[in-house]
């Protein structure tokens, strides 16, 4: 092609670009780029020129334009301001509140993490953020052009939605954010509900500057100061949350329907078709290439299809049982999912937000469906990438706790009913064989009984790999558990997700895996205080204490903590202490037992009452030690409680003298030796 050939091209190529900005702005940036590509060829054509259309100033600099949109709800005279490092920008903002900014970083600095920020006016206590990537992040997924925009990276546009993301970064990595690798492993942590909470107060705050109910507390300078104070904006939005329960449900309808706050698809560096694990809903989501897919959940696994438009994702046939119970009749409670949007994604795991409806269904037909709630959800969507491969999860001949999501009665027969309110939710697996061809597993089942003791049956079954991620381990014909393990830290487990199927239906759920690295419990080392935390970002568990103290003497209190009425002070109605006894068996569990008598906590004179006496045990904790990563111990917990006979006299079935079981619960559990108490107790 000619020189002048080029030229003329050139100049059309400009046209078209003016004129474009009057018909729609996604043409705008295809022209844009081949405006810098003709660029390209007219200076290669006169023999000189730069390979790359990103401009690299001659004192070894890079420059990057960032354009998004900022929430201004009802303000004006808002600044946007962008922080890499100690370099600060500012931004021109429009009337619709699109801003346009240029950053210029160093070479030497291109490692800098890039912060938006939209400033409000000094009395309106707003204060936006976005917390971004690395310059050099940023630069490279901008493209040709140099030129950031939201189909690269959703997180240009500053809102409320990016604010709480920002601020539950920054409270998960205790301090700001200043690397790709920080950003990526607090992003991990993020509760996407709680996320949707401080979202929503924000949001009702930029819409109701006046309405003095949702004013900053007293000593709070703005709105991301509140919210990176994890105790004290958890406080606030529950109070809110309690007093103005749909108002918050309003402000998160009209999140999920803005266009501005979410997107109907990832951006385009990441394909929509992918396995979804949604842990704050308890199910996982299969998006098929071909519009097709399948939901699985506790309790139903379904077929659905799926299309994209500009409202969000559109889900067809995402209905799913969740739970049931009987009385007179069979009622199913069920979930069905309308539709989805995007909020942020990462390297492995994404944000989304769901339109919901939760109803009740009678399969025979006793009655018409009702109780219809409609609900905004936001979960973690955790894509297969981040499906580990069961050779690095599980060693061979190691015993591991493994989720189990059906009762006993599913393996063994019990000589009595087991209470209703009982669940065995982990079995321990012991696996040999190898890899390519599987093998043998060992499951050990407990059998409980109605005088709460208990023996272990050892089963038999088979194992093989389907693929690299998925471990299928056969029960018995027709039966089998798929475990796949995950690697996110969403609770701070090894965690999985289990399907049991049996036939021809399915039951799944997530929970954690531990594997037995410790013989039991060090005589020498077990006294102390242990917290059971607030692992997650719960906002209700924020204000609530739990804590038990193993004494030297044998002597245990246990320690609840309501803050019932959220004024973040606890009164003494609002502590709870339980004195008991415990002891280290000779299998090296410890074992705690909480006495009674007449309704009341006693304290017996020996760990087993002599026949006759008043004071009974009331509820057993059995804590078998499984592994110790510094102050955190992992821990089966096994809770036992009892009831009187109710015949009054004792029972030939009980060891407990005439107590009879009335639940039992199995699980896993996490909790941490701290060195003083959470909170000071009154005459403890």
């Amino acid at each position: 092609m000619s020189v002048g050939r080029k030229v003329y091209i050139f100049f059309a190529a400009i046209c078209l670009i003016y004129y474009a900005q009057s018909i729609n702005m996604i043409y705008l940036k295809i022209l844009h780029r081949l405006f810098f590509l003709l660029v390209f060829l007219c200076i290669s054509a006169c023999g000189g020129g730069s390979s790359s259309s990103k401009e690299e100033s001659n004192d070894d600099s890079l420059s990057l334009t960032v354009q998004g949109y900022v929430e201004v709800g009802s303000y004006t005279g808002v600044e946007v301001v962008f922080r890499a490092g100690d370099e600060v920008f500012n931004a021109d903002l429009d009337t619709y509140g699109n801003y346009t900014v240029e950053l210029e970083i160093p070479e030497s600095e291109v490692d800098s993490f890039v912060y938006g920020e939209a400033i409000f006016p000094a009395d309106s206590g707003i204060k936006l953020v976005s917390a971004l990537g690395s310059f050099d992040s940023l630069f490279e997924i901008s493209g040709d052009d140099g030129i950031l925009v939201r189909s690269e990276l959703l997180g240009v546009n500053i809102t409320s939605v990016t604010t709480a993301l920002s601020a539950l970064l920054e409270i998960e990595n205790n301090g700001g954010i200043t690397s790709d690798s920080q950003y990526s492993a607090a992003y991990k942590k993020i509760n996407s509900s709680t996320m949707l909470d401080i979202a929503a107060y924000i949001n009702l705050s930029l819409d109701r500057p006046q309405e003095e109910e949702f004013f900053l507390p007293d000593g709070v300078g703005d709105i991301y100061e509140l919210a990176t104070n994890f105790n004290l904006v958890s406080l606030y939005i529950l109070q809110l949350r309690s007093d103005f329960a749909e108002e918050f449900e309003m402000s998160k309808r009209a999140i999920f329907e803005n266009k501005k706050l979410v997107n109907s698809s990832p951006s385009s560096f990441l394909a929509t078709e992918d396995t979804y694990y949604l842990p704050n809903l308890n199910l996982r989501l299969t998006l098929r290439a071909d519009g097709t897919g399948e939901l699985v959940g506790m309790m139903d696994r379904v077929a659905i299809t799926w299309s994209r438009t500009d409202e969000g994702l559109i889900l067809e046939g995402a209905d799913i049982a969740v739970n049931y119970f009987y009385s007179d009749y069979v009622t199913e409670n069920r979930t069905r999912i309308n539709r989805m949007n995007w909020v942020f994604e990462g390297d492995t795991v994404d944000s989304v937000i769901l339109d919901l409806v939760h109803y009740d269904h009678y399969p025979n037909g006793e009655y018409q469906d009702g109780s219809f709630v409609e609900q905004v959800s936001m979960s973690s969507a955790i894509r297969s990438s981040a499906e580990l491969p069961v050779s690095s999860t599980i060693e061979l001949g190691k015993l591991y706790s493994m989720p189990n999501t059906v009762g006993i009665t599913e393996f063994v027969e019990l000589s009595g009913e087991l209470p209703q309110w009982s669940l065995v939710s982990v079995l321990d697996m012991r696996f040999y064989g190898d890899y390519e061809t599987g093998g043998k597993v060992d499951i050990f089942v407990p059998e409980i009984y109605a005088d709460g003791n208990s023996i272990t049956t050892e089963l038999s079954g088979t194992w093989s790999l389907s693929g690299e991620n998925q471990l299928r381990v056969e029960v018995s014909s027709g039966r089998s558990f798929t475990y796949t393990f995950l690697d996110s830290e969403f609770t701070d487990y090894d965690w999985a997700f289990v399907a049991y199927e049996s036939d021809g239906r399915v039951r799944a759920e997530f929970d954690a895996v531990f594997a037995k690295e410790v013989e039991g419990w060090d005589k020498e080392k077990v006294s102390g205080i242990y917290q059971i935390g607030n692992y997650g970002q719960s906002l209700r568990l924020v204000q609530d204490y739990y804590w038990y103290e193993l004494n030297v003497d044998g002597s245990v209190s246990e320690v609840y903590a309501y803050d019932l009425d959220l004024d973040g002070d606890f009164s003494e109605s609002e502590i709870n202490v339980t004195k008991g006894l415990w002891q280290l068996d000779e299998n090296g569990v410890v074992v705690i037992r909480h006495y009674s008598m007449d309704g009341e906590s006693c304290i017996p004179d020996v760990w087993d009452p002599v026949a006759g006496s008043k004071c009974r045990i009331d509820f057993q904790r059995d804590l078998d030690l499984y592994s110790i990563d510094e102050s955190i111990f992992y821990i089966k917990k096994t809770l036992t409680n009892f009831s009187y006979d109710s015949s009054g006299e004792d029972s030939d079935v009980s060891n407990f003298e005439g107590q009879l079981l009335s639940r039992v619960l199995i699980y896993p559990s996490k909790t941490e030796k701290v060195s003083v108490r959470p909170l000071e107790v009154p005459g403890l």
